[in-house]
C-alpha cells in the first residue's frame, strides 16, 4: 500500500513557527495517546507558551489547553495559505435552489401569518 504524504506536513524546527490551524499528534490528558489535534487557540501565560487544541475526530468537549512539551512537532501539518483548514472529508449539504417559484397558497399562508 502506497502512502500518500500531505505536502503541507514537515518538521517543525520551533513551536515559535505553530500557529492556529496547525495540525499535529498531542498527547491527550490522561493517557498515553498522541492523536491528531488542531491548534485553534494560543496565549502565553506568565511565559509560558499554551495551545487550545481539538483532537480530530473526538468530541470537542475534550479540547484543551496544553503546553509545548505535549506537542510532537516531528509532523506538522500548516494550515493552507488560502486560510481553509483541511476538511473532515463530510461535506455539509449546500441549500438547493428551487426550481420553481412557491406556489400561490404557500405564498397567500406566508403573508397571512405576518398580519
Amino acid at each position: 500500500m502506497i502512502e500518500e504524504h500531505d505536502e503541507r506536513e514537515t518538521i517543525c524546527d520551533s513551536v515559535n513557527s505553530l500557529v492556529e490551524g496547525c495540525r499535529l499528534p498531542v498527547k491527550m490528558h490522561g493517557t498515553d495517546d498522541w492523536p491528531l489535534a488542531e491548534i485553534i487557540s494560543v496565549k502565553e501565560v506568565h511565559g509560558v507558551k499554551c495551545y487550545y487544541v481539538h483532537y480530530v475526530d473526538f468530541n470537542k468537549r475534550l479540547d484543551e489547553w496544553v503546553t509545548e512539551d505535549c506537542l510532537d512537532t516531528r509532523k506538522v501539518q500548516y494550515p493552507r495559505r488560502d486560510g481553509t483548514a483541511p476538511g473532515t472529508g463530510a461535506a455539509t449539504p449546500k441549500k438547493q435552489v428551487q426550481s420553481r417559484p412557491p406556489s400561490p397558497s404557500s405564498v397567500s399562508k406566508r403573508e397571512s401569518q405576518h398580519f
